[in-house]
């Protein structure tokens, strides 16, 4: 066919051998049809009689490649969902007791202490920050969950020994040396922290009661 060689050839770009394809089949005599071609060149396969002509595409098979469409376009949010959604299951194993997406969320000892001393907490593009400086000695409590492009800070009184657990994925995991080159008493409060982080942060610090969680306060 002239109209397929001549876009083979680059005589013709996509939308117009698209709108010539049209008026082909719109075409009612051999006159309409020489007049559509009449600027391209001759080849040895003359364009074919209205008869011989192939069906236009149906319209239907349109109508069923736009769902797919959809689906494509689609699948990448849905895999980051997914990806987000199991990382912070395999973090806290089910629905998380407190979260912060795109935003904070500050969690105190009382809250930590009305859940059995355990809690599991999950950040999306957020953060959430534990104050437990109010522990007794002697009393335990476990921190678990996720970050994910967010972080999630543990501040701790002076001298309670803190195990840091879980693991990060382009992210970064942090206790402070306030924390870590202190010793510890025997019946110090103890402090479990099992955060995993994708793309995000976990960090645990230490400071006196009463004193400001902002360094710039």
């Amino acid at each position: 066919m002239r109209l397929r060689q001549a876009y083979v050839d680059d005589r013709l770009t996509l939308d117009q051998y698209s709108e010539r394809l049209s008026a082909v089949y719109a075409a009612d005599t051999d006159l309409q049809l020489e007049e559509i071609v009449a600027d391209l060149p001759e080849v040895e396969d003359a364009e074919p009689a209205p008869e011989e002509r192939p069906p236009p595409p149906r319209d239907d098979d349109e109508e069923e490649d736009r769902p797919s469409r959809g689906r494509r376009a689609l699948a990448g949010p849905l895999m980051w969902l997914a990806i987000v959604g199991g990382f912070i299951a395999l973090g806290v194993g089910g629905i998380p007791d407190h979260g912060a997406v795109m935003g904070g969320a500050d969690i105190g000892l009382g809250q930590v202490q009305a859940a059995g001393g355990e809690i599991d907490v999950a950040t999306v593009m957020g953060g959430a920050e534990i104050d437990l400086r109010e522990m007794e000695p002697g009393e335990e409590v476990t921190i678990d969950g996720a970050a994910v492009m967010g972080g999630v800070n543990v501040v701790v009184a002076p001298g309670t020994e803190v195990n840091l657990g879980g693991f990060a994925f382009m992210g970064g995991r942090d206790m402070d040396e306030s924390v870590s080159e202190v010793e510890v008493a025997e019946d110090a409060p103890v402090v479990n922290v099992s955060v995993n982080a994708l793309m995000g942060g976990v960090s645990v610090e230490a400071k006196q009661p009463g004193e400001p969680l902002d360094d710039d306060d």
